[in-house]
C-alpha cells in the first residue's frame, strides 16, 4: 500500500512509518493540513492516516476536502488516528472510512489494514 501519514507528533510519524515500511508498504508523512491536502492532489495514496487532532478535528470537512484534493487521482482510504480508545470506530457524520486506536504494535497495524483492504488485490 501507497501510506500517507498526517500526524503532528514527530516520534509518533517516524515510528508509524517505519512499522508500515517493515510490514511492507510505502509511507510518506506531512504534519500540517495544508502540506496533506497538496501531497494527495498530486500522489496517489491508497490510504490516508489522520491523526485526530489534524484538521482542528472537523473530521468531516477535512475529509470532505482530502477528497477533493485528491480528483486528480483515485481517492484515497482515509481513516482516523487516534489515542482515545473510545474513537476507534468512525462514526457516520466523521467522514472517515475507518479508524483506529494509534497503536504502535507491528501486528495490531497488520490486522487493521487487512480488514481494510481485504478485498485488493492480495498484493498488500
Amino acid at each position: 500500500l501507497q501510506v500517507l501519514i498526517a500526524e503532528e507528533n514527530d516520534i509518533h510519524q517516524a515510528v508509524l512509518k517505519r512499522t508500515l515500511e517493515v510490514l511492507g508498504h510505502k509511507a510518506d508523512r506531512v504534519s500540517s493540513a495544508s502540506a496533506l491536502l497538496d501531497r494527495v492532489a498530486k500522489v496517489k495514496y491508497d490510504l490516508v492516516l489522520l491523526d485526530a487532532t489534524l484538521g482542528d478535528g472537523e473530521h468531516a470537512k477535512f475529509a470532505e476536502s482530502i477528497r477533493k484534493a485528491a480528483a486528480n487521482t483515485e481517492v484515497p482510504f482515509i481513516a482516523g488516528i487516534s489515542a482515545d480508545e473510545n474513537q476507534n470506530a468512525p462514526k457516520k457524520s466523521s467522514g472517515l472510512d475507518g479508524a483506529m486506536n494509534q497503536s504502535l504494535d507491528a501486528e495490531v497495524i497488520h490486522q487493521k489494514l487487512m480488514t481494510w483492504f481485504a478485498d485488493a488485490d492480495g498484493d498488500h
